[in-house]
């Protein structure tokens, strides 16, 4: 399996339909705010130190996402259970 990382708000549910058709991928990191420099840093230093913590997220999405100055991590199942996938 290949391991990609993705940013951007606007290629979410792109890259969450493509995904959503694999009944196993490796896992999916979406940098939700596109941002440049310090922020998107940030936002990658996030993910990785959540991925320390939970090793290889198997058919999972971990979302990072800024609210305010703080960096939020969301870590779900995809595709989901019972979506027939």
């Amino acid at each position: 399996m290949r391991r990609r990382i993705h940013s951007g708000h606007e290629q979410r549910c792109d890259f969450r339909k493509l995904y959503a058709t694999e009944s196993l991928h490796p896992g999916l990191v979406i940098l939700i705010p596109s941002v440049d420099g310090e922020l998107q840093q940030r936002l990658f230093q996030g993910a990785l130190e959540q991925l320390a913590l939970i090793g290889e997220p198997i058919n999972q999405v971990l979302e990072v996402d800024l609210e305010g100055e703080d960096v939020t991590i969301e870590l779900y199942e995809w595709p989901s259970p019972g979506s027939g996938v």
